[in-house]
């Protein structure tokens, strides 16, 4: 099984970033699940170099830095490469990189999934 992670930004005080280094730390002693993480940057990438996962960075994905054209160029960088790796499941860590999974699968027929972190406001929820 090869699972893609998709994450606004790995950091190395940031929550999201524990839970992907705990999750993908222990999902890579399996055997058969290959790990991919796409994020937007951040200064913990450098925490998964001991992890057997692949790390690709692009500030295209960031949360910051959205714009239709990041946003059409991200769902279409993720079309090829869930191609390109067989990538049979994506599990997105951000709202804006749930959207860009969500489009992605329309095409693809990848399963997606999405991890809420408790970053909704009040009235978001």
């Amino acid at each position: 099984m090869r699972v893609l992670f998709l994450a606004n930004e790995l950091r190395y005080t940031d929550g999201v970033t524990t839970h992907l280094l705990n999750l993908t730390g222990g999902l890579s002693k399996r055997e058969n699940i290959e790990l991919f993480i796409i994020c937007g940057g951040g200064n913990g990438t450098e925490r998964f170099n001991n992890i057997n996962v692949k790390v690709i960075s692009d500030e295209r994905f960031l949360h910051d830095n959205r714009s239709m054209s990041n946003y059409l160029f991200s769902v279409n960088h993720l079309r090829k490469f869930v191609k390109e790796n067989k990538i049979d499941i994506v599990h997105s860590h951000s709202h804006y990189g749930a959207n860009i999974a969500y489009d992605t699968e329309k095409i693809t027929s990848t399963k997606t999934v999405q991890t809420n972190h408790g970053l909704l406001q009040e009235e978001g929820k």
